[in-house]
């Protein structure tokens, strides 16, 4: 039971998966109407694919990373570039981690920044 600062008891171990799935279902859901929304809002579009737009060249000259490089045609992403030493050792040679995919826009827009980060 949720009480103001917190919780009456402490949830049971099985519980908290539940928990979890209910909130990422809800999320997903709702995050998906977000997107929906902004794809179809012609003046959302007005106002973010024409604004804050960092050219390709400047991305490079200025290392630009994550999704502002991204969004700019750069393909530097640091998690694959620099990946943790740790994470390719024989001791943790059992994990089972995969770099994220890299996509890229060229137009730089704050639009295409939005792309890249949400999607």
């Amino acid at each position: 039971m949720i009480v103001p600062g917190g919780v009456a008891r402490d949830i049971a171990p099985e519980g908290t998966a539940q928990v979890k799935a209910t909130c990422w279902r809800g999320a997903a859901a709702s995050f998906r109407d977000l997107i929906e929304l902004y794809d179809n809002t012609a003046s959302l579009q007005d106002r973010t694919v024409t604004t804050g737009i960092v050219r390709p060249e400047l991305a490079r000259q200025f290392g630009a990373g994550g999704y502002v490089g991204r969004a700019s045609g750069r393909a530097f992403d640091a998690r694959r570039v620099l990946a943790l030493r740790a994470l390719t050792t024989a001791r943790h040679s059992r994990c089972q981690c995969s770099m994220p995919a890299t996509s890229m826009r060229a137009s730089g827009s704050a639009s295409a920044r939005s792309s890249r980060a949400c999607r």
